[in-house]
């Protein structure tokens, strides 16, 4: 004979309507059980009645005007509006994280409001913005859960896709887009190679055991030679995106943010970071290197596999800490960073750097819609590359500056070369002299193979 049931499914459905919730957690804390045997106990048939009971005594709170029950964020989500506005927002493409993100600031608005969201009226929600915009700016404490930054972006969302009022009446009532203060502080934010190289052994330290480690070290390495944000890479799935795995070039297609809601953005790897992230693959998934075109896909779903959970729950702050901990051990010297982010940016700083700012290919390549975000945000161009391009441009010797997107950095420099004919500098490299046209041997030798430079 097995142990006699600890509950019923009576004393269940008993609880469920007690809390206005299905939640395991919850419910084994009611009736002082184990969450896995509430979980195992719903599996068998006999619980099918009464969970469908359940989900019919969910649904009809969530039908009625604004009760205390509409403070279940469950039961919120079960509003035929709210389930409206989360089937445009799948349509739009919007990640699972931002999507979270704007219905709680929804959520929080009504339970602060008493109002159900069906009665949300837009000049009362945009008079309270406005109040929660001045508390923004004035530097003081904002409520819990509305954050002048969130909030906004929650209302334009519900009020623009669910009620169909446009953002331009929104925004003369005071619910803009505006930048916020601060905007563009992390711009040039960036990790030094040498700080990547104490970052790797600090992160060794922070992680509990090695699979951990690699797997933290190659998303790092692979945010910043893609510069894909931490829940695009931990989400990617080889059975919903396309890919293509050839010997020297590996594209993944990524769900990540666009200019309104999600956008699918193409990520390469080559030359030496598809052979580094070649090596992770092959030591995390066990396949040799040379069948990993055809095996990976077949062997995984997922690139980073044992962060994917916290991804999709949204806590992927257990990968933000990580790196936050093991950043500043490494003497990354900023006081406030995006532990994460900054992996984004340091691409931008570094890609720009590698082409003499071209903000085009960095945009395209990096998944930015426009290159004013890239610019204003990102990569904003210094002092020195303005005042070598205003050189170069007046025909003035400049040092030249070689450079290379990559984890470990790669500089030279190359010093500007005096003529020997006119005593004119210019680069070597260049090859032509800019005042008395004298060609440099090298140049010469590669016009002509069989050029024998003049005897001095």
């Amino acid at each position: 004979m097995g142990r006699p049931p600890s509950f019923t499914p009576e004393q269940w459905l008993e609880a469920v309507m007690k809390l206005n919730t299905m939640s395991d957690i919850e419910v084994a804390k009611e009736l002082d059980v184990n969450q896995s045997t509430i979980y195992r106990n719903r599996l068998k048939p006999e619980y099918a009645e009464y969970i469908e009971k359940a989900e019919q005594y969910l649904d009809n709170l969530a039908q009625q005007t604004y009760t205390t029950a509409l403070n279940n964020w469950e039961i919120f989500c079960k509003i035929p509006i709210i389930k409206e506005w989360d089937k445009i927002l799948n349509i739009r493409r919007v990640t699972d994280a931002r999507k979270k993100s704007v219905k709680k600031s929804i959520w929080h608005l009504c339970k602060y409001l008493k109002q159900h969201p069906s009665r949300l009226n837009v000049k009362e929600v945009a008079e309270f913005v406005v109040k929660i915009r001045d508390l923004y700016y004035e530097g003081k404490k904002q409520p819990y859960g509305l954050s002048y930054s969130t909030l906004r972006e929650g209302v334009r969302s519900y009020f623009t896709l669910v009620k169909h009022i446009s953002g331009e009446y929104l925004t003369q009532l005071g619910v803009d887009k505006s930048e916020l203060k601060g905007s563009g502080i992390f711009a040039k934010q960036k990790i030094s190679p040498e700080v990547r190289k104490e970052f790797e052994k600090a992160l060794n330290k922070n992680s509990s055991i090695y699979t951990e480690y690699i797997e933290l070290l190659a998303l790092a390495k692979w945010m910043y030679y893609t510069a894909t944000r931490i829940n695009a890479s931990l989400t990617f799935n080889f059975n919903e995106r396309r890919y293509e795995l050839t010997k020297d070039i590996w594209m993944f297609e990524v769900l990540d943010k666009g200019e309104k809601g999600g956008k699918l953005w193409e990520k390469y790897l080559t030359g030496f970071a598809l052979k580094e992230f070649k090596e992770y693959c092959s030591n995390r998934f066990n396949i040799s290197i040379d069948k990993l075109e055809t095996e990976l896909p077949k062997k995984t779903n997922y690139l980073f596999p044992s962060f994917v959970s916290s991804a999709e729950s949204g806590k992927d702050g257990i990968v933000r800490e990580v790196y936050r901990r093991s950043l500043i051990k490494a003497g990354l010297p900023y006081k406030n960073f995006q532990p994460c982010h900054i992996f984004r940016h340091t691409f931008a700083q570094d890609f720009l750097r590698a082409t003499e700012y071209n903000y085009e290919q960095c945009a395209s390549l990096g998944g930015w819609s426009t290159t004013y975000r890239l610019k204003k945000h990102y990569g904003e161009l210094g002092k020195d590359p303005k005042i070598n391009a205003l050189r170069k441009a007046m025909g003035l010797p400049v040092e030249e500056e070689y450079f290379e997107l990559n984890w470990y950095g790669a500089t030279r420099i190359e010093k500007p070369y005096k003529c020997p004919e006119c005593g004119t500098q210019f680069n070597k490299l260049l090859g032509i002299c800019s005042k008395c046209k004298y060609i440099s041997d090298s140049i010469n030798k590669w016009v002509n193979p069989n050029y024998e430079p003049k005897s001095k």
